[in-house]
């Protein structure tokens, strides 16, 4: 994702770092993984992740995390961070994105 030629783990978790949840990538080492090689992004009760090229012309790979529900709503938006050419991630976009309610299931 940063263009180092190494492999990257995105993991959609529920931590808490400095006061928030988030979600984590472990950034690939020489070594494998390390929780001293990790980045965290601010999620909200994170649910999927997914990594790929956004838009017809991709340059750099972003990261879409869903998020499962707010307080009130089942329709909360998923966040999208993109890579910058500097490696860094921008500030994140909301994606809205929908999750019907789960209804008991019956025969």
């Amino acid at each position: 994702m940063n263009g180092d030629g190494r492999e990257e783990i995105v993991i959609a978790a529920r931590d808490m770092h400095e006061g928030r949840q988030c979600s984590w990538i472990y950034w690939g080492g020489t070594d494998g993984f390390s929780a001293d090689r990790r980045t965290p992004l601010p999620t909200d009760r994170a649910s999927d992740v997914a990594v790929g090229c956004l838009g017809p012309e991709c340059g750099r790979e972003a990261v879409v995390i869903a998020q499962d529900r707010s307080e009130v709503s089942f329709s909360v938006d998923s966040v999208v961070y993109e890579f910058g050419e500097d490696g860094q991630f921008s500030e994140p976009v909301g994606l809205p994105t929908y999750r019907p309610v789960q209804r008991p299931w019956r025969a």
